[in-house]
């Protein structure tokens, strides 16, 4: 991370696999992944927040965290009308270059 200023933060998304997730998550990750795979997007890597967790921070980053849907609703979408949720496969992970 030597190209990168101390103190500099990454905010990213990234999928889990569907072994994490209740069925109705599961089911629908299946069909979303599949969507994307159809037009020229396939989701290669799915990882548990404790690998992706593990990644950035062999990359150089440190206090990293990862927020779950529950946790990201909590902090960013509270208060919301319109109900706007982030999905149970999806998750927010952020870290600072150290």
């Amino acid at each position: 991370m030597s190209a990168a200023v101390a103190g500099s933060e990454i905010v990213a998304t990234f999928v889990v696999p569907a072994s994490i997730l209740n069925r109705t998550e599961s089911e629908l990750l299946a069909a979303i992944s599949e969507r994307a795979a159809s037009v020229g997007e396939p989701w290669l890597s799915l990882l548990e927040p404790r690998e992706m967790i593990a990644l950035m921070e062999q990359a150089g980053f440190v206090d990293v965290c990862c927020f779950g849907p529950e946790d990201a609703a909590r902090t960013y979408l509270g208060g919301r009308r319109d109900r706007l949720r982030m999905p149970g496969y999806s998750r927010l992970i952020k870290g600072y270059v150290g």
